[in-house]
């Protein structure tokens, strides 16, 4: 029984994983492109409701743009919980008391908790409370 020579044998190894490659790589690249997309949403929410916190009046106006733009345009269930997420901190900040209100400490708390929430991955759920 021949089986031919080893040269044939490393050229099918080789087409095989070359179309292999082929196949998967769009896949991976895709996947990703996602993860850096989740990334860049939880640091955008993270920044800009740090600003809206601090007191800039341009970042709330900011998010609430930014939140309705990635809505727009995002394609996975964990970008829609984090723009969730997003629209909870954004309507938390809206609703914030006055500073020299007694209740302006705990509405701050709150919303570094839903915050801190949106900063750790694999996140699953938000409720308002």
């Amino acid at each position: 029984m021949d089986w031919g020579p080893i040269s044939e044998w490393a050229a099918a190894v080789a087409e095989l994983l070359a179309v292999s490659v082929a196949l998967f790589l769009p896949y991976y690249t895709e996947h990703r492109k996602e993860k850096r997309k989740i990334r860049n949403l939880r640091v955008a929410i993270n920044h800009l409701s740090q600003q809206a916190l601090a007191g800039e009046k341009d970042a709330v106006v900011t998010l609430e743009i930014f939140l309705n733009v990635s809505f727009l345009t995002t394609s996975s269930t964990e970008a829609e919980q984090l723009i969730v997420a997003g629209r909870l901190i954004l309507d938390s900040i809206k609703a914030l008391p006055d500073k020299h209100m007694e209740s302006y400490s705990a509405a701050v708390q709150k919303i570094n908790k839903l915050v801190a929430a949106v900063n750790t991955p694999k996140h699953h759920t938000f409720t308002k409370r």
